[in-house]
């Protein structure tokens, strides 16, 4: 968020998480993000094959989808694409 030349953050943030970073992306950067106004916020486990979303409203980020192993999810901003779990999870094996 620093040295940003336009002084404005991202609309949108994913985080893939790895055992070493899990806690600094769930509660650190969520934080960051969540305080400079990143509208959309992506949390990608591998390890527990999970996806979340969260938005911002009225400044702080609310959970609005979740998937888990074989779903398919559809995440703000993108309501339109579908991506499967299923096929994200069998390409990192």
């Amino acid at each position: 968020m620093t040295g940003d030349t336009l002084g404005l953050p991202p609309d949108m943030c994913i985080e893939v998480l790895s055992p070493s970073n899990a806690d600094d992306d769930r509660v650190d950067k969520y934080d960051l993000y969540q305080t400079h106004g990143v509208f959309h916020y992506w949390i990608i486990d591998p390890e527990n094959q999970t996806a979340e979303c969260f938005s911002l409203e009225n400044g702080k980020y609310r959970l609005v989808a979740r998937g888990e192993r074989g779903v398919a999810v559809s995440f703000a901003p993108f309501a339109d694409l579908a991506i499967s779990l299923k096929e994200l999870w069998s390409a990192a094996l």
